[in-house]
């Protein structure tokens, strides 16, 4: 059985003693005792360089297990102080990506509701534009309508026309029959009694190319006040005409902007709709992301509390160590002891003292 250094230091000690109260013993000779003396110091000498060389060696290995464990204990708080504020950080960075969720679904909401707006606005822009193409059309109508008149009334002012040129012919034979009658009425008056008959004759002809003018000339003003009335009239279904299809234009153009403004109303509708579903998958996303946060906030945690244990068993081990340094340090102490004890009785025998007490 092996022993360990300090029990074989102890023995070594008590095997000197013994050798000195056998040195005081008589014996057979110098030589005998001398030679066991040598040989016992020899071992002796072996076993306290033997110890040395442990406790040296093991004092050594103390000291590179101590600077280990210290190194050790400082690295340990350095991975525990890091996992807590891992832990920290993680459980802020929980807290922003939980804003940020709640941002997210609020934003979502709010283009999801921008989306149903446009959707309804591009459906009511729709329907007016509808609307519109129903009241150009009618518009069209009226408009096609008033140039059909405006065509009558120009036909008709050529015919009125033809009326007052008619009306001047009239009045052009009602002034040749008048002429006729007075020349014939100054007949009759040369023929004396047998032109008496012709006389009336030409008066009543006279009388009748006389209203027959009158008559003429009051046609002639109606048809002059018709062609008047019917040049204000043809002036203003042109004015209105032209109106028409300037406001024609103006719908037209009204349309096509509204036509184009409930194409870009469904456009911002669609647009908003996929805006709302990409944040709610973005929200989605986030939403792992922050369930992630919180498993490594907990794992930081554990891995913390881990720590702590190993920093716990590190001080431990390094109380352990610091114990076997000052066992390693006793040690020592006992193999100066030993050492110097040696050099005595070395000395005991190399001067002669065995001698001095044989006599």
């Amino acid at each position: 059985m092996e022993l360990d250094p300090a029990t074989a230091i102890t023995r070594r000690a008590e095997e000197r003693r013994e050798e000195r109260k056998e040195a005081k013993r008589p014996r057979a000779g110098k030589a005998a005792i001398t030679v066991n003396l040598q040989g016992a110091l020899k071992k002796l000498r072996a076993a306290i360089d033997s110890v040395e060389n442990v406790a040296q060696n093991m004092a050594a290995a103390v000291e590179e297990l101590s600077a280990s464990a210290e190194e050790i204990s400082t690295s340990v708080q350095q991975i525990a102080q890091g996992a807590q504020n891992i832990s920290s950080r993680s459980a802020e960075i929980s807290k922003i990506v939980n804003e940020l969720m709640k941002a997210m679904q609020s934003a979502a909401e709010v283009s999801r509701k921008s989306g149903e707006e446009a959707k309804k606005a591009a459906e009511e822009a729709r329907r007016s534009a509808e609307d519109g193409k129903k009241g150009i059309e009618s518009l069209q109508q009226v408009e096609s309508r008033v140039e059909e008149t405006a065509g009558l009334v120009k036909e008709l002012a050529d015919r009125v026309k033809n009326i007052g040129r008619i009306v001047e012919a009239i009045t052009s034979i009602a002034d040749q029959t008048n002429l006729l009658a007075l020349n014939a009425a100054i007949e009759a008056a040369r023929a004396g009694e047998h032109g008496r008959g012709v006389a009336v004759v030409a008066e009543e002809i006279r009388k009748l190319a006389e209203e027959s003018r009158n008559s003429a000339g009051q046609i002639a003003e109606i048809v002059r006040e018709i062609q008047e009335q019917m040049s204000r009239v043809s002036e203003s279904m042109e004015s209105t005409l032209n109106r028409m299809r300037t406001g024609s234009k103006v719908i037209m153009a009204a349309l096509e902007a509204l036509e184009t403004l409930y194409k870009n109303a469904e456009e911002v509708a669609e647009s908003a709709m996929n805006v709302a579903r990409l944040v709610q998958e973005e929200s989605n996303k986030v939403k792992s992301i922050e369930a992630m946060t919180s498993e490594a906030a907990a794992a930081a945690e554990e891995q913390a509390a881990a720590v702590e244990q190993v920093s716990s068993a590190v001080e431990e081990q390094t109380a352990a160590i610091q114990e076997l340094n000052a066992t390693a340090q006793q040690l020592l102490d006992v193999v100066q002891d030993a050492q110097s004890a040696l050099r005595d009785l070395r000395r005991f025998v190399g001067g002669g003292e065995i001698e001095k007490q044989r006599r």
